[in-house]
């Protein structure tokens, strides 16, 4: 199997200056920090149907303005029509682990 890791923000290939995670209210983003926080890593497809919308990517981005990294591996797959594609999986950094617990501690405080 072969994955290529991305770090850089969608499509710009440019890598954000890391900056402090501060929390969101945005029920999406919400969502979105839940499934990563409890899993290994998520599929796009996953992702887009936790969420609620069919706009993973830009949550992500988002997150990632944010202060997080979130990287997405691209993975070799073979789809159901036996074409090969390379669909992404999102998961945190264990700095994005730390940053997002944080948050939510000083929350319920």
């Amino acid at each position: 199997m072969h994955a290529t890791l991305l770090t850089s923000t969608a499509g710009t290939g440019q890598h954000q200056a890391p900056r402090k995670f501060a929390g969101t209210r945005n029920p999406r983003e919400l969502r979105a920090l839940d499934a990563l926080l409890n899993a290994a890593a998520v599929s796009r497809h996953d992702l887009d149907n936790i969420i609620g919308a069919a706009n993973g990517p830009e949550v992500i981005s988002r997150l990632r303005a944010k202060g997080l990294c979130i990287p997405c591996t691209l993975i070799d797959f073979t789809d159901r029509d036996g074409n090969k594609c390379r669909p992404g999986e999102y998961h945190l950094t264990d700095d994005d682990r730390s940053a997002v617990t944080a948050w939510m501690k000083s929350e319920v405080e």
